[in-house]
């Protein structure tokens, strides 16, 4: 609970501070509740950080919790606007990490270009199809007049080529 009170401070301040500098985050974040969050054994192969998960119910439930708590104080204490999307797909459970799947980035005054990147595991995959998440997307973009670009990169899957995204990027918007 400290923990996510101190992250909500930062990013609190953070924004206060940017806002009155330039444009350089978003006002608006797209959130997918962790409701099958568990251990994925498609990504578990190749990922020395992951272990299975002897106790899936406990874990679902804290996961669910921690993220519920989060989104309420990031509500209540930011200006920031939260689209919350809750896939209900037990096949995914690395669903509440779309930022591997998409991106999306300003283009220019009037457009905004959407990423979909080739994943490796087919669990990863099924998110991209889930139209639950889809939408959610343009939701983002849907009362103004941007035009929304796609570039799907999901041709290269089938050369066995895969380029994850990941939530570690840090975009400088004004210097580009």
């Amino acid at each position: 609970m400290e923990d996510n009170n101190a992250f909500v401070s930062e990013i609190k301040h953070d924004i206060e501070k940017r806002q009155k500098r330039s444009r350089q985050s978003s006002r608006h974040i797209l959130m997918v509740r962790p409701s099958f969050f568990t251990s994925n054994e498609d990504t578990m192969k190749d990922n020395v950080f992951m272990a299975v998960n002897s106790d899936k119910i406990n874990t679902q439930k804290q996961a669910v919790e921690e993220w519920d708590r989060l989104v309420d104080k990031i509500r209540k204490e930011t200006s920031i606007i939260v689209h919350v999307v809750d896939t209900h797909d037990e096949d995914c459970p690395d669903s509440c990490f779309p930022n591997n799947v998409f991106s999306t980035h300003r283009t220019g005054h009037d457009a905004v270009t959407t990423f979909w990147y080739p994943m490796k595991a087919p669990s990863r995959r099924k998110e991209r199809a889930n139209p639950k998440l889809s939408p959610s997307i343009y939701s983002f973009y849907e009362s103004s007049s941007l035009n929304i670009i796609n570039e799907d990169l999901t041709e290269f899957e089938k050369q066995d080529k895969h380029l994850e995204g990941t939530g570690s990027l840090v975009l400088d918007r004004v210097k580009k």
